[in-house]
This record gives structure tokens, C-alpha cells and sequence, in this order.
């Protein structure tokens, strides 16, 4: 196996997607040839993709129902690259890479999954639809890769098949996150954040997966015990989510404590600016990128107990159940504990835990191992099946 063509639907903003691209990149620093498909070029993080040397190829799809034509450009470009390996990211593009198996069936399809318990409710009609068509074509890829056992649980509970799966966890580049109080200080000083004061902080977009409403209540009850803490909510979304959750936030009385930065790019400054990182999601969530990059960073966590967010923390953090702001309270104000007694020790072992366990180097050297067993266990199939097919006069 040395050719890997991933398949994405675009390079927007999110975790997936910047995964993918250090994936490509290290695939390639080892030697492999790699090239990502997406559907829909432009995106804003196609130029670092390309910054680190991963060719980007755009099917220049004109719109959800430009489908003819778009599956003709993608069964061609299959074709003339005779990719080792045919990679897809995520439920749209897992549903073609499936297609695309069923008119070249020779072709080695590997589906990536990275989610988890997704309520798809929350979605509308279209998303709910595009769940039922993956978990109905989920015996037609040769391989399944999970970020998270909680992902691949999930999956097998609704009928994919176990046989056919895996589970890589997700790498952070601890080349990019690490500790930099020198930068988180000047993050804080911009934030009129005083030295005697505790700043905790959530970075995700504003989705209903997230459950900022949790984190926004939480903090209205520690706001009642200490006049100490600060908070700040990152990340961008939809108008009717950013209304929606401003108005929860005065209604609670967190204007005076609260700092909204909408969409930003200088996450290590952000990162090293927190004393404390909050995932609050209440579900969906595979392993949490935004969890890995802050503990790279030695901000000790808090997270409800939603993907593999507890294999991911350990014992150096606290999980709580989801959709419960008293408990998020009380772990908040526990782990502020911790910190008071052994902080610098605490931060230390933090980040050590991604940096031996879930680097960058670990996902791309777990990746390759699977997919080199899929090709090698398809090439092999192929050949018997070779043998058995010829006549006598063959031999």
C-alpha cells in the first residue's frame, strides 16, 4: 500500500477536517503518495493543506443535486488514480466511497467515522436521512475506522458491522499546542482578565451538540459562590444559536463575567490563556480534538461523560454526566481545588499524557498499520480467488 485518496466533502472549519489534513501530511512524510477529493473546493482551510504539500483535487460539485455528473468525475478520477487505498471522511462522503465500490468493486474502501451517540433530531430531516442511507451501506466498505470506541459502540449498535472495524484515536500536534504562559498572558491581558482572577473557557461552535446552555448554567452557579472567575465562550454558528445563547447568558446574569469571541484562529494564545477547559457537549462527540489540543497545552479538563472523553482525561481531570450544570459546577470547582493544591504538577502530567499517548506520530503510525492490513488481506483474497477461478490447463 503506498497510494491513499481521501475523500472529503469540503475543507470548512472543524475538527475532521484539520485532522485529515495532518493525517495526509504525515502519511506523506512516510513515504505514501496522497491526494484528498473534496466535493466542494475553496474552503477555508484548503490553503494549509496545500501550505503543508497535500494536493487538494476539486470534483467541483455545483450542488446537493448535481449528482449525475459529480459521480462520473469521481468514478473517474478513481479510475486514473487507482488509489492503494479509497479513504472517506465522515457520513456524505462515506455514502459515495460506498457507490463508488459498488461500480468498481476492486477498488479498497475505507470508511472514517467521527461521531458517536448523534442525535440527529436536532438536525432536521435531511441529516436524519443521510444517518439511515450510511448505516444501510455499512457492510459495503472493505474497512471501518473509528476515532473513538464510543464511535464505534455506537455504530455496532446500529448495525454496522463489527467484524469490519477498528479504532484510531485522534492525534494532536503538540509541534502547535503546547505551554506558552508567556502567550496566554498576553491573550488574558487583551481580555482585561486580572492576575487574581480564574479564567474557565469552552471552545467549539455554537451547536446544539455542544449544549452551551449547560456550560452557561453552570457558570451562573459558581458565579453565586465566587466573584473570582471569568469565562469565555469560542467559537462561531448559526445567527439563531448565537442570539439564542446570548440572551440565555444575560438572563443568567453573566454579562459582567462572560467574554463571546465569536470565530478565531490564534487557538495556542486562547488555549494557554485558560486555567480551565469545559466540554459540555450533551452528545455526538467521538474523541475531542478541542479536549487534546488543550491538555497539549497543560489546561487541565472538565467534560461530561460523552465519547471517549474519559479515556482521554484519565484520572487527570473530571467527567461529569451530560445535561447536568450542578454537576459541572461541582467538577469545576473541584478540579479549581486540585489546581490550588499541586497546579504546576497537575499541568505537567496534563499535557505529558497527550504527548506520549496521542500525538500526532501515534495516529498516523495506527493508521497505516490498518491500512496496510486491508490491502494486504484484499491483494491476498484477490490472488486465491485467482487460483481457484483458473482451469486445469492453466496451471
Amino acid at each position: 500500500m503506498n497510494s491513499v485518496l481521501f475523500l472529503l466533502r469540503s475543507f470548512g472549519v472543524g475538527g475532521a477536517e484539520r485532522q485529515l489534513i495532518l493525517l495526509a501530511s504525515g502519511l506523506q512524510q512516510s513515504g505514501y503518495s496522497v491526494k484528498i477529493a473534496v466535493f466542494y473546493g475553496g474552503g477555508p482551510l484548503e490553503e494549509e493543506a496545500s501550505a503543508l504539500g497535500v494536493q487538494v483535487v476539486d470534483l467541483n460539485r455545483k450542488g446537493r443535486w448535481d449528482l449525475f455528473s459529480f459521480f462520473f468525475r469521481l468514478i473517474a478520477l478513481v479510475k486514473r488514480e487507482r488509489p492503494d487505498i479509497l479513504h472517506s471522511y465522515l457520513q456524505v462522503p462515506n455514502i459515495w466511497a460506498a457507490l463508488v465500490k459498488l461500480v468498481l468493486p476492486h477498488t479498497n474502501v475505507v470508511w472514517g467515522i467521527r461521531a458517536s451517540n448523534m442525535d440527529m433530531k436536532q438536525y432536521g430531516w435531511q441529516w436524519q436521512l443521510t444517518d439511515r442511507v450510511e448505516a444501510l451501506f455499512a457492510k459495503i466498505p472493505d474497512w471501518i475506522i473509528c476515532n473513538s470506541q464510543a464511535g464505534k459502540h455506537y455504530t455496532i449498535m446500529n448495525g454496522y458491522p463489527e467484524e469490519k472495524m477498528s479504532v484510531v484515536p485522534n492525534g494532536t500536534d503538540t509541534t502547535h499546542f503546547f505551554s506558552n504562559p508567556e502567550l496566554g498572558l498576553k491573550t488574558r491581558t487583551q481580555w482585561n482578565i486580572k492576575p487574581d482572577q480564574k479564567l474557565i473557557g469552552m471552545v467549539g461552535r455554537l451547536d446544539p451538540m455542544k449544549d452551551y446552555p449547560n456550560f452557561l448554567q453552570a457558570a451562573s452557579l459558581i458565579i453565586q459562590e465566587r466573584d473570582d472567575i471569568r469565562f469565555v465562550c469560542v467559537g462561531g454558528g448559526p445567527d439563531k444559536y448565537i442570539q439564542e445563547y446570548k440572551e440565555l447568558a444575560c438572563s443568567l446574569g453573566l454579562e459582567q463575567v462572560l467574554i463571546w469571541t465569536g470565530v478565531r484562529h490564534d487557538m495556542l494564545g486562547i488555549l494557554n490563556a485558560l486555567d480551565i477547559f469545559v466540554l459540555s457537549s450533551a452528545f455526538g462527540e467521538g474523541f475531542s480534538n478541542a479536549l487534546g489540543e488543550a491538555m497539549a497545552c497543560g489546561v487541565p479538563c472538565v467534560a461530561t461523560d460523552v465519547g471517549d472523553a474519559r479515556q482521554l482525561i484519565g484520572s487527570l481531570g473530571e467527567i461529569v454526566p451530560p445535561q447536568d450544570p450542578e454537576a459541572l459546577r461541582n467538577a469545576i470547582l473541584a478540579l479549581f481545588n486540585r489546581l490550588e493544591l499541586d497546579g504546576t504538577n497537575l499541568r505537567e502530567e496534563v499535557a505529558r499524557r497527550i504527548n506520549e499517548q496521542f500525538n500526532m506520530s501515534k495516529l498516523v503510525s495506527r493508521t497505516v498499520d490498518v491500512l496496510n492490513e486491508v490491502f494486504s488481506a484484499k491483494v491476498v483474497t484477490i490472488k486465491e480467488s485467482s487460483k481457484t477461478s483458473r482451469r486445469p490447463d492453466d496451471v
